[in-house]
């Protein structure tokens, strides 16, 4: 109160003086001056000023004067200069404190891109640490900043939190394409790291705007066994993560074990019950894997082939004296030939470079087990030597090789053909229709009288023995069925005739069984579809199947009709598979393709399932070298942070560091009022 009239503070006068300070007793004070006072800026010139600096102001009445008064006093210009010397320090500390962070986000990025262990047996002798210590060569400020004793934000907790950061945009961009592209199909597979902990890989297959596929790792997640349920529970939730509906999934691309493809509780059974038309596909890599070890287990002379190959390598790769021997013996005899290549435990599918490496060094590993025998070898040694002798010197071991090498020549290519990314499963299943087909064309009499002239001619240069007939023997009573005579072979040639075809017999029988799968039905049908509609055929029965499975993904009403625009854009040309139609549909211009736009997505739905899970198998081969015995103990979410960027290089190459360092440093004040706002200048200024 003022005599008779009430006045008070009036907030518009923190416009006019924004270095006013309101307090709780109803008094102002002046902030410049209190904080220039709290550093002992001021000296002396504070004794005049002592109610905006003490006591506190509030004579409201003459509030206006006082203000201009203390605003040109001594002691507040004495305020505002020590400020703006604070605040311009304050600006180089937090500029250079930003410029360090920036060189940390880089190592961080670099490392995990190229899979490097970042922490070593103490901080000092990380890999992290030396090449900040390194580039330090040209910044001297780095070694400035690791001196201190504290806030270096370089420590194992600082690093997750970046990396996670990091990791988390990459699978958000993932996630926003997959989205966008609509269906998308589920990879998955898991295997047991250096650790001992089950490993679930989990990837994505989705087909771009310009139908072009794109198969994405986006995980691993450690599961405490491999029962389906769990298995559905982790896919489910990496899903769910990734904001990604199941009722989107239309396809799925496992092994045929229990756990995955089990018909009534396997995880392909149950995602199909939640999404009808994600049918799934054994993986066409593990298919041609087991159809290659029927064949082998089914021909005896095939079967023997590989065992004696198998203990070839172990005699020769697994000494290095009799590997120096080896390779002493070629130079003696002046062959230019590799070395062996050791078969493959797991893999059934890379035979035929192991037999050709045999082939070629047919001499010199004979030189080398009768040199071996002249020696003091342990009976067991000496038994081991002996047998693989005496194979060698057969000629069913020679003719064995020769024939397995030609046939597993076909498949290994097969292999490695759908081993490549971006196949789909029609692809795949064409591409094993066509390797059946040439060997089933290798089956004819002419082809083995040409085969067999070049074995005996080969034998003979090795001084292989002749080719003989075993004696006759009848099968067991047991195996008999009806009364028919059984029939021997009257010559040589003919036994290996009989074993020739058999062998061909076996691969091309049990490659079309181990291909015709219940889930490419589907496919099929949907390729079927095309290729009928475009040559002119009748495909009412397939357009029948795709308007009572693919109703709620393509509009029928349109579908029918862009059918028949579809036959008028493309050339009157008979069209063998879906590849045809495929590479025909994108010379298209952008105005035809729209015109066409449900048998465009028709297309996305054969394409989007995929031949084989070989992204998953790749992204083993990443844990394996991010999770050695040196690193055993690293932590799953490291682990997983650092598979990410490993595996998507380009990705990790394109990351924003300005949005990595921003969210980092929002999420805690002190990293605030410590870096402050980053720019993209500060990047450039780093460089």
């Amino acid at each position: 109160m003022f005599g008779k009239q009430q006045r008070s503070f009036q907030p518009q006068w923190f416009k006019a003086f924004s270095w006013l300070h309101l307090e709780y007793n109803n008094t102002v004070l002046c902030h410049t001056c209190v904080t220039a006072d709290e550093q002992r800026k001021l000296g002396n010139a504070k004794n005049a000023e002592k109610a905006f600096l003490i006591n506190g102001f509030s004579n409201w009445k003459k509030a206006l004067e006082k203000f201009r008064d203390h605003q040109k006093s001594q002691c507040h210009k004495l305020a505002v200069q020590s400020g703006e010397r604070l605040d311009t320090a304050l600006a180089a500390e937090k500029k250079w404190n930003r410029s360090i962070l920036v060189k940390i986000l880089e190592n961080l990025r670099l490392m995990g891109r190229q899979g490097l262990s970042l922490q070593g047996s103490t901080d000092e002798d990380s890999n992290f640490i030396q090449i900040l210590k390194l580039r330090a060569i040209d910044d001297p400020s780095i070694l400035k900043w690791l001196e201190k004793k504290t806030g270096k934000y370089t420590s194992h907790d600082i690093q997750n939190e970046l990396l996670k950061i990091m990791a988390n945009i990459i699978v958000k961009d993932i996630a926003t394409s997959i989205k966008s592209a609509g269906f998308f199909a589920i990879l998955s597979d898991e295997c047991t790291d250096i650790s001992n902990k089950e490993q679930l890989t989990v990837c994505l297959r989705w087909i771009d705007k310009a139908l072009e596929p794109h198969e994405d790792f986006v995980g691993f997640y450690h599961i405490p066994n491999i029962n389906a349920d769990t298995i559905v529970g982790a896919i489910k939730d990496t899903l769910t993560r990734l904001d990604l509906s199941l009722n989107n999934c239309r396809g799925q691309c496992y092994d045929a074990g229990g756990p995955m493809a089990g018909w009534k509780n396997g995880v392909a059974a149950q995602i199909k019950a939640q999404s009808v038309n994600a049918h799934f596909t054994h993986c066409h890599g593990h298919a041609l894997s087991l159809a290659i070890k029927d064949t082998t287990s089914g021909c005896k002379l095939l079967r023997d082939a590989m065992d004696t190959t198998r203990e070839i390598c172990k005699l020769i790769k697994l000494s290095p004296k009799r590997q120096e021997k080896l390779e002493q013996l070629k130079a003696e005899m002046q062959l230019d030939t590799p070395g062996l290549k050791v078969l493959c435990p797991t893999r059934w599918t890379i035979r035929a470079e192991s037999y050709k490496r045999i082939l070629e060094n047919y001499d010199a590993l004979q030189l080398e087990w009768d040199e071996c025998l002249e020696g003091k070898l342990d009976s067991e040694m000496r038994a081991r030597i002996i047998g693989v002798k005496a194979q060698m010197e057969s000629f069913d071991y020679f003719f064995a090789l020769n024939l397995g090498q030609r046939i597993y020549s076909h498949t290994d290519n097969l292999s490695k053909t759908l081993q490549q990314g971006k196949l789909s499963a029609v692809d795949g299943q064409r591409n094993a229709e066509l390797v059946a087909s040439v060997l089933q064309n290798m089956r004819t009499d002419d082809n083995f009288s040409a085969f067999y002239a070049v074995v005996n001619s080969k034998a003979t240069e090795h001084e292989i023995a002749k080719p003989s007939l075993p004696r006759n023997r009848s099968a067991p009573r047991r195996f008999e069925v009806g009364e028919g005579q059984a029939t021997f072979p009257r010559t040589c040639e003919d036994r290996y005739r009989r074993i020739y075809f058999e062998a061909i017999d076996l691969s091309v029988n049990a490659i079309k069984s181990r291909f015709e799968q219940p889930g490419f039905k589907a496919y099929a049908e949907m390729e079927s579809l095309l290729m009928n509609c475009l040559n002119g055929e009748d495909y009412a029965a397939e357009l029948a199947f795709v308007e009572s499975e693919y109703s709620g993904d393509i509009d029928l009403f349109q579908f029918e009709s862009q059918l028949t625009l579809f036959k008028a854009m493309l050339p009157n040309e008979t069209y063998a598979c879906f590849r045809d139609i495929y590479s025909a549909y994108i010379q298209l211009s952008l105005g035809n393709k729209c015109l066409v736009s449900e048998v465009e997505v028709l297309m996305r739905l054969i394409l989007v399932n995929p031949a084989t899970d070989a992204v998953g198998e790749r992204s083993f081969s990443t844990a394996r070298r991010l999770k050695s015995w040196l690193r055993s103990s690293m932590n799953q979410c490291r682990f997983n942070n650092l598979a990410i960027l490993t595996v998507h290089k380009e990705r990790t190459d394109a990351i924003d560091l300005v949005s990595v360092a921003n969210q980092f440093s929002s999420l805690n004040e002190n990293r605030v009022a410590t870096f402050g706002t980053f720019k993209k200048e500060d990047f450039d200024r780093a460089h």
